[in-house]
């Protein structure tokens, strides 16, 4: 795996760039099946990170990159995620991976509960489990959004206020 970190001349995050190794995979949806090499990029801002999809959506990219972000220390200041999913080429999501995805978020939430998540797509299918799942379950815990391009995602968030909210690591706060 190739990380590259981009320092500004104080030793300050000006931005980083990390990518994951492109492994060749077999994909098969609605009867038809492909090899192709899944790719993710995850892009730190100032303010929050960017999770960029190429190629095939699989649920190991998927979830791998998740992990990643709520594993990195930066995490702990980022007031927002996008995942955007407009360069990928087709997908394998089903409510069971996106339920997985929830339970990714709902325990980031605990320890880090200012962040919001948006989803950059115009799949109306993707679009359609995404909000069945991560928008309207009754476990959620980030608020999501879905927009279809990334400056609409970024108009979104610029548009809502701060969040506040205590962290709930030691679980007093969520019953």
């Amino acid at each position: 795996m190739v990380v590259a970190y981009l320092w500004d001349v104080l030793g300050t995050l000006a931005s980083a760039r990390e990518y994951n190794p492109r492994m060749p995979s077999r994909h098969s949806v609605r009867g038809q099946e492909w090899i192709s090499s899944m790719s993710y990029e995850l892009i730190w801002e100032p303010e929050g990170v960017v999770q960029r999809y190429t190629g095939m959506l699989t649920a190991d990219s998927l979830l791998g990159a998740t992990k990643r972000v709520h594993c990195d220390p930066r995490y702990d200041h980022a007031r927002y995620v996008i995942a955007d999913l407009s360069a990928i080429e087709g997908h394998s999501m089903t409510p069971i991976v996106l339920t997985e995805l929830l339970a990714h978020l709902y325990g980031a939430h605990a320890s880090h509960p200012n962040c919001r998540m948006v989803f950059v797509t115009v799949d109306r299918l993707l679009a359609l489990l995404i909000e069945r799942v991560l928008k309207t379950s009754d476990d959620k815990s980030y608020e999501v959004e879905i927009m279809p391009s990334e400056a609409a995602a970024r108009d979104w968030l610029a548009s809502q206020p701060a969040l506040h909210a205590m962290s709930d690591v030691m679980g007093f706060l969520i019953r």
